[in-house]
């Protein structure tokens, strides 16, 4: 998925014509895929699913930031890593 819009790209680039359309959103989504590679993540929202041991402290480092809500909360005190009930 792009990290913005054609429009907004055309928009920066001054093109009012849609007969590049095409070719541009190849470069964006080209560039979007360049940059999440590079920068080792994921930019998009999305939902995801961690498995944290932690550190015996109260706080959680999650991998992916920022996160705008947390569906659930649980704690595996038999350390199954969500293999089993």
């Amino acid at each position: 998925m792009a990290l913005t819009t054609l429009s907004v790209l055309k928009t920066h680039l001054g093109i009012t014509t849609t007969t590049e359309d095409a070719r541009l959103t190849q470069f964006l989504n080209q560039a979007s895929r360049f940059i999440q590679t590079y920068l080792q993540r994921e930019l998009t929202q999305a939902t995801y699913t961690e498995y944290l041991s932690g550190t015996n402290t109260p706080e959680l480092l999650l991998r992916e930031t920022p996160v705008t809500s947390i569906t659930s909360v649980h704690l595996d005190g038999a350390a199954r890593w969500g293999q089993g009930t």
